[in-house]
C-alpha cells in the first residue's frame, strides 16, 4: 500500500520543512505544488527531495490540489497543509490500508486544531483517500469527490495517523487568508448564480462556504445573509443544521440572545445534538443575565460537538458553567 502526500503551498518557508520531516516515516512520495512563493519555500522543498511543481495561482484551491493529485503515483493520497504535522506509525498505517476492502475509498483522519484564535478542538476529515477516480471540487473549503459525490471516509485509528494543525500566529497573515477565502467564496457563489443549471445542493454548499468565510473575516452581516439564504433554500439536513448553528453563534456574539434561543430550539427540532444545543442555550441564557437558567441548560452537557463534527476542549464548558454558578449564587445572596 503506497502513500503519497500532496501539498499546495505559497510563502511557507517557516512551516514547510517541519511538515515534510513529519511525513518522512509515513509516506512513499511527496508532491508539492508551489502557487507563486516569493520566499524560500521552493528551496526548502528541493532540499527535502520532493517532487516540486509550479502553478500560477488561479483563485481555485481545488484546481491547485488536482495538479498535485495528478502528479502522484501511489495507491493512496494524504492531503496535508504546510502548517500541519503528521504523527503515527507507518507499519500500523499500512496495515489498516491493506485491510480495507474495496468499499472503503477514504479514511477520516483525526485532527487536533491548536489555533489559539478559535480555541482548541478536534475533528475528522477524509484527507486519506484512494487516488484512482478521486478529484477535488470547490474553489474554497474544497472537498474530495468521486463519481460526483463527496467522499466521506471511515475512521482511521489515531495511532496509525493523526494530524495537528498549528495555525498562524501572525494576525496579518490570518486576516489576509480570511479575506482571500471570503473573496473566493463570493466568486464561487456568483458564478453559480449566473448559471441556471446550478443544482440546489451545490448552491446551498456555496452559501455555507460564504457564510463560514464571512465569519472568519469578521463580516457578520454577510455571514447572516448567506446563512439565512441557505436556510430558505433547504429546510433540513446537514447543511441546514450547520447554517443554523453558525447563525445561532452569530446571534450570541451580537447580543441577540432571544433570537439565539429560538434558533437553538430550531436546531434541536431539526436533529441537532441535544448536548450541543444545551451548550448554545446555556451561553445565550448566561450572557443575557439568567445564570440559573443557564445552569439548568448546561446540566446535561458533558461534551461539546458541533454539527460539523468538531469536538471542543471541555475547559470552556467547565469555565462557563463555573461562572454561571458563581453569578447564580451571587444573585441568590443579594435577592
Amino acid at each position: 500500500m503506497s502513500i503519497a502526500a500532496c501539498l499546495i503551498v505559497k510563502d511557507e518557508e517557516s512551516h514547510l520543512g517541519a511538515c515534510l520531516d513529519s511525513l518522512r516515516p509515513l509516506v512513499d512520495e511527496v508532491v508539492v505544488v508551489d502557487t507563486g512563493s516569493s520566499d524560500a519555500t521552493a528551496a526548502v522543498a528541493r532540499a527535502h527531495g520532493v517532487l516540486l511543481l509550479s502553478q500560477a495561482w488561479t483563485g481555485d484551491f481545488a484546481a491547485a490540489r488536482n495538479t498535485a493529485l495528478a502528479a502522484a503515483r501511489a495507491d493512496w493520497v494524504l492531503s496535508i497543509d504546510a502548517d500541519e504535522r503528521a504523527a503515527g506509525t507507518g507499519a500500523a498505517l499500512r496495515r489498516q490500508l491493506a485491510a480495507a476492502d474495496g468499499s472503503v475509498d477514504a479514511f477520516a483522519v483525526e485532527f487536533d486544531d491548536l489555533d489559539a484564535r478559535s480555541g482548541a478542538y478536534s475533528f475528522r476529515a477524509p484527507r486519506l483517500f484512494r487516488r484512482a477516480g478521486a478529484r477535488w471540487a470547490g474553489r474554497v473549503h474544497e472537498r474530495v469527490v468521486r463519481a460526483g459525490r463527496d467522499v466521506r471516509g471511515v475512521d482511521l485509528a489515531p495511532a496509525a495517523l493523526r494530524i495537528t494543525h498549528l495555525g498562524y500566529r501572525d494576525l496579518e497573515t490570518v486576516q489576509g487568508k480570511a479575506a482571500r477565502n471570503l473573496r473566493l467564496a463570493g466568486d464561487q457563489l456568483q458564478a453559480q448564480l449566473g448559471d441556471p443549471a446550478t443544482p440546489g445542493p451545490a448552491l446551498a454548499l456555496s452559501l455555507l462556504d460564504l457564510g463560514r468565510s464571512a465569519l472568519s473575516a469578521g463580516e457578520l452581516q454577510t455571514a447572516v445573509d448567506a446563512l439565512e439564504a441557505l436556510r430558505e433554500l433547504e429546510d433540513a439536513g446537514d447543511r441546514w443544521r450547520r447554517a443554523t448553528d453558525f447563525l445561532t453563534r452569530v446571534m450570541i456574539v451580537a447580543g441577540e440572545h432571544e433570537v439565539a434561543l429560538h434558533l437553538a430550539g430550531e436546531l434541536l427540532a431539526g436533529g441537532g445534538d441535544a448536548e450541543y444545543v444545551g451548550w448554545l442555550r446555556g451561553q445565550a441564557l448566561g450572557l443575557s443575565g439568567r445564570p440559573a437558567e443557564a445552569l439548568a441548560a448546561l446540566a446535561p452537557v458533558r461534551r461539546v460537538v458541533d454539527p460539523g463534527g468538531c469536538h471542543y476542549a471541555p475547559a470552556a464548558l467547565e469555565e462557563f458553567r463555573a461562572l454561571c454558578g458563581d453569578l447564580a449564587a451571587l444573585g441568590a445572596r443579594t435577592a
